[in-house]
């Protein structure tokens, strides 16, 4: 899910976040690269345009407070699927994108006969002479009559 960003949070440049409060209420941001000149309470973030796409030679920067500002809650370190390398981690949409492509390109496939994971309902695997227990219960009813005669 999503959390606030709090002031102990180390925010990486490029990294994503979605506003929470103001005029751009429901956006998504990247961090600036220059954090230089705001408060401590506050970060310099660059809009991004619908469908993830952001301007490239004039950038919409806004200095917003970081109560306004939510991002990924990702597992720590002392989780179970956390990278060991810090590298590694994923910072922004545009990087788990290609790191999943890099991954899906890896996988090979192959075209052996595959199991069918569906029983073929004509084949018995008890040993009873009926399939179903539609059959038995006809089965069942034709022996009722015979012995009534």
């Amino acid at each position: 899910g999503m959390r606030m960003v709090s002031m102990t949070d180390n925010l990486m440049p490029g990294e994503s976040v979605t506003i929470i409060g103001g005029d751009h209420k429901g956006g998504t941001a990247r961090v600036s690269d220059d954090q230089s000149n705001v408060a401590f309470d506050e970060l310099l973030i660059d809009l991004e345009l619908e469908y993830g796409l952001s301007l490239n030679d004039s950038k919409l920067s806004l200095t917003m407070k970081r109560c306004n500002l939510a991002m990924w809650d990702y597992p720590s370190m002392e989780e179970d699927w956390s990278s060991t390398n810090p590298e590694s981690q994923v910072r922004s949409i545009p990087d788990s994108r290609n790191r999943l492509l890099n991954v899906l390109n890896t996988l090979s496939v192959s075209d052996g006969k595959k199991k069918s994971l569906v029983p073929n309902p004509k084949k018995v695997s008890n040993g009873s002479k009926f399939v179903s227990s539609r059959e038995r219960k006809a089965a069942n009813k034709k022996t009722k009559k015979t012995k009534k005669r």
